[in-house]
């Protein structure tokens, strides 16, 4: 799906799918033991699982954010930290499964997913940084009494 041409619904139900994948990758994840080498999240299925969780949680901050929503960053930075860690184990553990090609589609969604992610954020960041900085000069706009300049200079010096 383009997300570009998504309109509030498509987001809206892109949000509810990466929920529910992120719900249930994670429901997976967390029955996992990380010490057993025997464990039922190794292997192929569970590197594939892990890079699910971590789409399913970028697609969720993405959607929100095409959406003009305000979501709690620190959240999602905690989610993604937890699915990255997550990722670098599986990856170490998986290596012999790079060259797969069901593997290298995915990771290659999960690259396309990243990317939009950043770009939204980036916009989301600059935003946040343009009103900081507006407001910042109304302040000392309301704080002056217009006899110097922001740089310190007199404006109407005494000749």
């Amino acid at each position: 799906m383009d997300r570009r041409s998504a309109d509030s619904g498509d987001v809206a139900d892109l949000a509810t799918h990466a929920q529910r994948q992120y719900a249930s990758a994670g429901a997976v994840a967390a029955s996992r033991d990380p010490v057993s080498p025997n464990s039922p999240g190794r292997g192929p299925q569970g590197l594939l699982t892990t890079i699910d969780r971590l789409q399913a949680v970028l697609e969720e901050e993405t959607a929100l954010l095409q959406t003009r929503a305000t979501p709690q960053l620190t959240e999602f930075i905690a989610k993604k930290n937890q699915a990255l860690w997550e990722l670098s184990r599986a990856l170490r553990d998986n290596r012999q499964a790079a060259g797969d090609p069901q593997i290298a589609a995915r990771i290659s969604e999960l690259t396309r997913a990243l990317a939009a992610n950043q770009v939204l954020l980036h916009r989301h960041l600059s935003a946040a940084q343009e009103i900081s900085e507006i407001l910042t000069n109304a302040v000392r706009a309301a704080e002056s009494d217009g006899t110097y300049t922001m740089d310190g200079r007199l404006l109407n010096p005494v000749r």
